[in-house]
């Protein structure tokens, strides 16, 4: 039976993964409490911490007994997967996009005893998500156990319970309770039960990320399209245009620019065409003739077989009929070195797209800041990509547990660059309040972008930029 049962797991496991959707950058919870255990039996005390950054790249896991990193990539299609090292030795997938999932992860691997005689125990872990609620079990393959955990999480309240079963003594061997209560946003303070009536007492950060979907919820004042569309056909294609042009709450499309070893400009979001086709190489090293033979609609859905890249030239014919509702944000990633190569870029967009559409230059490379800074003329606009600080860890960034900080960064980017806009790199909708004051404070649009189809702009009252971003309520 223990066979059995393993390889119908792993087999799910694998069934799971390719209907999966895309690996979010955060899961549902984060924190660091810090605190106090009281064991009645024995009537003494130890201390009490457990923290959980919840952040891809790097996901933290810190508990008695436990020391786990867990990797990832964002990447979309094919599913990504995660590898876990520390206590935890495993390799898996997550999905954060979606609010119902019968499988929302599913990870193998083995448990090692870092801290004790190194015994290996293999396992196998499968979760499921219903809005608010979350499912997990973790069957133990050597010591024979099955953990269930079960997860319910508001905006204020978080409530946890887990039970270890074990299948060869047929009984319950362990089972806690945990529940987190919020406060001021962030800070918090957590009570825990333990099956030996041992009581925990914790106080610190804790932050809950409702999913993505519900952000649209949300008073935004611009609505972008993300490489046309990411989540509805293959990303920067024709298609993916088409889908956002039929989207009536869309007032402006994004797509990313890059250059080929001879000299043209393609709308490519990687670097390379791994993703895409499973090929290693370079846009710059391969000739837009080389280029256009590549498929790039098969890697989403064999539909979209046989979908070329886009130049520079049909993307603006593709978009030529929306400058009525909005406009073009072009994200330059590698185009070139210096002044010559940013003139060049420049000249050549505004050549291909019509008087009437307004046009943005967006980037995430602070050099290229300067010279858009100095380049972009009185009818565009332009914005920075702000990933995050060197000296912010990107837990602190997205889940908001470090706001002085955050905004002190933003400021400094601003006054250093005097961008139109401000880009955050984050799915953290919640900050929203805090990013409309800050918008009329730094007097820059601040715009939120994860990976899902869409961008939600936020803009402060005294824009002067040149009606880039229409708001929601004028593409009406």
């Amino acid at each position: 039976m223990k066979k059995s049962f393993l390889i119908l797991s792993i087999l799910l496991i694998s069934i799971s993964s390719l209907f999966s959707y895309d690996l979010g950058w955060t899961s549902q919870e984060k924190y660091v409490f810090t605190g106090l255990t009281y064991d009645g039996s024995n009537q003494s005390g130890e201390l009490y911490y457990d923290i959980f950054t919840g952040d891809f790249p790097f996901i933290i896991d810190i508990h008695p007994g436990t020391l786990s990193i867990m990797t990832g990539l964002p990447l979309h299609r094919p599913t990504p997967f995660f590898l876990g090292l520390g206590t935890d030795m495993q390799v898996g997938f997550f999905n954060d996009y979606s609010e119902v999932a019968l499988i929302q992860s599913g990870s193998m691997g083995f448990e090692i005893d870092l801290f004790g005689d190194l015994s290996i125990d293999k396992f196998i872990t499968i979760g499921s998500r219903f809005y608010n609620l979350s499912h997990g079990f973790r069957f133990y393959e050597d010591s024979m156990r099955l953990q269930n955990s079960l997860s319910y999480s508001m905006k204020d309240v978080s409530v946890h319970g887990e039970t270890v079963y074990g299948i060869e003594e047929g009984e319950l061997l362990d089972w806690s309770v945990t529940l987190d209560y919020r406060i001021k946003e962030t800070w918090s303070l957590r009570c825990s039960l333990e099956d030996d009536m041992r009581i925990s007492l914790a106080f610190g950060l804790s932050h809950y990320d409702p999913p993505v979907d519900k952000a649209a919820d949300l008073d935004w004042d611009y609505v972008g399209a993300h490489r046309g569309s990411m989540l509805h056909a293959p990303e920067n294609t024709a298609p993916a245009f088409s889908y956002a042009l039929g989207r009536d709450e869309i007032s402006f499309i994004e797509t990313d620019m890059n250059i080929t070893a001879d000299g043209e400009y393609v709308a490519v979001h990687d670097l390379n065409f791994l993703r895409y086709a499973g090929r290693l190489e370079s846009i710059k090293d391969l000739t837009l003739e080389e280029i256009k033979e590549i498929d790039m609609g098969s890697f989403y859905n064999r539909e979209y077989a046989g979908e070329p890249v886009l130049t520079l030239e049909e993307v603006a014919d593709e978009v030529k009929d929306f400058s009525d509702r909005g406009g073009v944000m072009l994200e330059v990633k590698l185009i070139g070195e210096g002044p010559e190569a940013m003139e060049r870029f420049l000249s050549r967009v505004r050549a291909e797209f019509s008087d009437s559409t307004p046009l943005s230059y967006m980037t995430l490379y602070y050099d290229k800041a300067d010279l858009l800074k100095e380049m972009v003329n009185e009818n565009e606009s332009w914005g920075l990509c702000y990933l995050n600080a060197p000296e912010l860890l990107p837990f602190m960034l997205y889940t908001g547990f470090i706001y002085p900080l955050f905004e002190a960064e933003l400021t400094r980017v601003v006054e250093l660059y005097e961008p139109d806009y401000i880009m955050l790199t984050t799915d953290y909708h919640e900050y929203y309040d805090r990013a409309v004051v800050l918008s009329e404070k730094l007097g820059v649009d601040i715009l939120f972008w994860d990976f899902k189809d869409t961008i939600f702009g936020i803009s402060h009252d005294g824009a002067d930029h040149p009606g880039y971003f229409k708001k929601v309520s004028e593409s009406d």
